[in-house]
């Protein structure tokens, strides 16, 4: 299952994946943290499952533990999450209210 924001990127991740064979597919599109209740159904469908996670966020919000619990508790599965620290670094040390905020897992 892929989520996937923006509606252009949407249609195009949905029409590369036409003809894909011996896995099942679903594009979504829509908010990550909003539609994880709908990918853990999806993960736990299926009559030979395995759940390969892969979440990727755009910077760094979006990926509180606290939401993504559901998905790190799928089995059998495996969770990859690509975490770049790069734009972290940037603003680590910034003072305003907002940019700190969005380092604190809700």
């Amino acid at each position: 299952m892929f989520i996937e924001e923006d509606q252009a990127r949407c249609n195009a991740l949905s029409a590369s994946l036409v003809g894909l064979a011996d896995v099942e597919v679903a594009v979504h599109q829509g908010e990550f943290e909003a539609r994880i209740p709908e990918a853990v159904a999806f993960a736990r469908t299926g009559e030979r499952r395995f759940t390969f996670t892969f979440i990727d966020p755009c910077g760094w919000t979006g990926l509180g533990l606290a939401a993504i619990t559901p998905l790190l508790q799928v089995e059998p599965g495996e969770v990859l999450i690509n975490f770049m620290t790069n734009q972290i670094n940037r603003f680590i040390n910034d003072d305003q209210a907002k940019v700190v905020a969005q380092f604190e897992d809700p």
